[in-house]
C-alpha cells in the first residue's frame, strides 16, 4: 500500500496536533503557546524547513564580516567568505559541540573554538587542529568535520537562511510577498542600510503572540493604543482605518497597504509626487525612484505604499510614517525585526532601523529618531504591545487558562485580485491571521513546507 501523505502528527498524551485547530469555526487551542512539546516540535518541523530571516546585507558589507544569529534554537554565524559570498554556519564546533564563535560582531579570517583549539575559515571549512599529527597521526579526514552550512537567499536586503535542502526557493516561498519587500527596502538604486546593531530585548510570552499580532492584528490598536489616540499619534477619524488594503497569501505572509490614491490616513499633503510621502523619502530621493523602479512598481508603490507586514514565520517590518514625540518634521520611519524563540514561554526580539542610503544625514537623522520614539526598546508604542504578551502568557499558565481556545471569527467578504495574493480592501479583520495559522498547522501535521 502507498501512502500519500504523512499520517497527522500525535503529541504523548495522544493528541494530534491538527485536534488543535478548528478550522470551521476559526479557532486555535491556547495549548499551542504553552506545550513544551509543541515547542520542541517547531524546532524540528518550523524553524527546520522555513526560510527564516538572520539579518540585513549590510550589517556585514566586506569579507570577513559576521554576525552572531539563530535559526530557531540553533546558533549560527552570518559571514561574508574571502569572496564576498554570504554563508551561514552552523556555531557548533565538530569536535566537542562548543560554540565557535562567542561575540555577536566582529571581522575575522577564521573562528577557532576556544575549547580544543580546531580553526575555521569562513566557508566553514576545517583548516587547522592543534597537535594534529600527535593526536590524530594520519587518520583525521578535515573534510569530513566542516561546519554545516544554511541555504542563503536575500530579498529586499534581508538575508534568509533553510536548513532544508528540499524546500522551495526563497522566491517561490515568498510568493506575492516578495514584491512587496522589494518595493519597500529597494525603492532607490542605493537601497536601506541598517543604521547599526539591532535593539535586543527578551520578552516573557509565547514567540508566536508576537506573530500572531504581526500577521494582520489592527484591530487592538484603538484599546491597546488608546494613550496613542489621546496623544495625537494616532488620527481619530475612524475613515483613517478604513482606507487600505490588506494582503494575505497561501505561505501565511501578510501585507498592509496604506491607500494614497486618495485623502491619505497620515495627514500628510497631497503632493506632485506622491512618492514624497513614503518613510525616509526626499524629493530627490523620489526622482530616483521613479527612475529606478518600472513604471508599474513605481505606480503602486506612490497609490498603494507597504506600511506593516511580515514573512511567515517570524520576520516583520514596518514602513510608515508615525508623528514624532515632538511633533515635528517627520520622515517616518524604516523598520524590521526577527523574533527569535527561546523556551515555550521566552522570546527575543532584534529589532533594526534602517534609512536610505543615499538620504541627506539629516533625514537619516530624523528617520531613526523617530524609530526610537516609537518602536525602539523603549518606544511609546513598543511598551503597550510588550506588555499585553507579557500578559497573555501569564493568564495561560494554569490548568483552565491552557484549555481556552484563541477565536479569528472577524471575516471579511470574498478576496479581490486586483493586486498579488488575496486582497481585502478596508479594515483588517481576522483573514490574514488566520491564512497564517492554517500554514502554521500545515508545516506543524506534514512536517515541513512543501
Amino acid at each position: 500500500m502507498t501512502i500519500l501523505h504523512e499520517p497527522p502528527t500525535r503529541l504523548s498524551d495522544g493528541t494530534h496536533i491538527e485536534d488543535l485547530i478548528d478550522r470551521e469555526n476559526r479557532m486555535v487551542a491556547a495549548r499551542v503557546f504553552t506545550d513544551p512539546e509543541i515547542y520542541e516540535l517547531e524546532q524540528e518541523r518550523l524553524f527546520g524547513s522555513s526560510w527564516i530571516a538572520v539579518g540585513h546585507e549590510s550589517e556585514i558589507p566586506d569579507p570577513g564580516d559576521f554576525v552572531a544569529r539563530s535559526i530557531g534554537e540553533d546558533p549560527v554565524m552570518v559571514v561574508r567568505n574571502r569572496a564576498g559570498q554570504i554563508r551561514i554556519l552552523l556555531n557548533v564546533c565538530s569536535h566537542r559541540g562548543m560554540g565557535v564563535c562567542r561575540i555577536g560582531v566582529g571581522t575575522t579570517r577564521y573562528f577557532t573554538c576556544p575549547y580544543h583549539g580546531w580553526k575555521y575559515d569562513t566557508d566553514g571549512r576545517l583548516v587547522s587542529v592543534p597537535a594534529e599529527r600527535s593526536m590524530y597521526g594520519d587518520g583525521l579526514d578535515r573534510s569530513r568535520f566542516s561546519l554545516p552550512q544554511a541555504r542563503v537567499a536575500t530579498c529586499g536586503g534581508i538575508i534568509f537562511g533553510n536548513w532544508d535542502e528540499n524546500a522551495p526557493s526563497l522566491e517561490e516561498y515568498l510568493g506575492p510577498a516578495a514584491l512587496y519587500l522589494r518595493l519597500s527596502f529597494e525603492r532607490t538604486p542605493g537601497g536601506v542600510v541598517v543604521a547599526g546593531p539591532p535593539a535586543r530585548f527578551t520578552i516573557e510570552a509565547n514567540w508566536k503572540l508576537a506573530a500572531d499580532q504581526f500577521q494582520g492584528d489592527a484591530y487592538h490598536t484603538a484599546m491597546l493604543h488608546r494613550s496613542m489616540v489621546e496623544g495625537g499619534y494616532v488620527s481619530t477619524d475612524p475613515e483613517a482605518i478604513l482606507r487600505g488594503i490588506n494582503i494575505g497569501t497561501v505561505g501565511g505572509h501578510h501585507i498592509r497597504l496604506l491607500d494614497f490614491r486618495r485623502a491619505t490616513a497620515t495627514g500628510a499633503d497631497e503632493l506632485t509626487e506622491p512618492l514624497e510621502k513614503l518613510a525616509g523619502i526626499t524629493p530627490e530621493l523620489a526622482a530616483l525612484a521613479r527612475e529606478h523602479l518600472s513604471s508599474a512598481d513605481a505606480d503602486l508603490l506612490s497609490g498603494l505604499p507597504p506600511s506593516t507586514a511580515n514573512v511567515f514565520p517570524n520576520v516583520f517590518w514596518f514602513s510608515t510614517r508615525v508623528p514624532p514625540a515632538d511633533f515635528g518634521p517627520s520622515e517616518g520611519f524604516l523598520s524590521f525585526r526577527i523574533i527569535v524563540p527561546h523556551g515555550p514561554a521566552h522570546l527575543e526580539q532584534l529589532s533594526w532601523a534602517l534609512y536610505e542610503k543615499d538620504a541627506p544625514a539629516e533625514v537619516q537623522e530624523r528617520t531613526v529618531q523617530n524609530y526610537v520614539q516609537t518602536f525602539g526598546t523603549g518606544g511609546v508604542w513598543e511598551q503597550d504591545d510588550t506588555e499585553a504578551w507579557v500578559a497573555i502568557q501569564r493568564a495561560l499558565r494554569g490548568p483552565k487558562g491552557r484549555q481556552r481556545w484563541f477565536h479569528y471569527g472577524a471575516r471579511s467578504a470574498d478576496p479581490g485580485d486586483e493586486l498579488p495574493g488575496f486582497n481585502w480592501p478596508g479594515p483588517a479583520r481576522d483573514d490574514c491571521q488566520w491564512l497564517a495559522w492554517q500554514r502554521y498547522f500545515d508545516v506543524m501535521t506534514q512536517g515541513g513546507p512543501r
